[in-house]
């Protein structure tokens, strides 16, 4: 046992053990029914291919159901604007090769950050808060447990 306490165990191995805590578990969770949804015609090039990228791996997973397809859209939306901010940072940089676009400078001279560079950054953080309710990091992925009511072990530990 290290300073910190000990290693937490992984999530397979959590699940094999079952209800250690015997705390009651969701009876009649509401289950969206399980279509595909297709791509909204409101998105721009970049989200659209963001969608045709992932969402065929997020159904296949048990994320995105019919409801989620407003999520996933936002989700694709922020993804698009935040890779044409990317590109547009990447156009100024080539401009400016001393400060690489990060940096502008006013007409006495002064420096101050391109508000490009917060507003990616912004991006970045809505489209990261939005890819975690899919499970589109590591570690957002540990925090999903998608039960599948055809797995012997989750109907065996009563958590399918």
């Amino acid at each position: 046992m290290g300073a910190r306490g000990p290693k937490p165990k992984p999530t397979v191995l959590r699940l094999l053990e079952g209800n250690k805590g015997k705390r009651a578990l969701p009876k009649n969770e509401p289950r969206p029914p399980p279509n595909m949804p297709g791509p909204p015609v409101y998105l721009n090039e970049y989200a659209r291919q963001e969608w045709d990228r992932l969402a065929a791996s997020l159904h296949a997973m048990g994320t995105l159901t019919e409801i989620d397809q407003s999520l996933l859209a936002a989700y694709c939306m922020a993804f698009a604007r935040w890779r044409q901010g990317e590109e547009d940072l990447e156009r100024m940089a080539q401009l400016d090769l001393s400060t690489h676009g990060i940096v502008l400078r006013t007409k006495e001279g002064n420096l101050f950050q391109n508000p490009l560079v917060g507003t990616v950054n912004t991006l970045r953080r809505d489209m990261q808060r939005l890819a975690a309710e899919f499970g589109l990091s590591p570690s957002a992925r540990t925090q999903i447990m998608a039960n599948d009511p055809d797995d012997p072990i989750a109907r065996k530990y009563g958590i399918a």
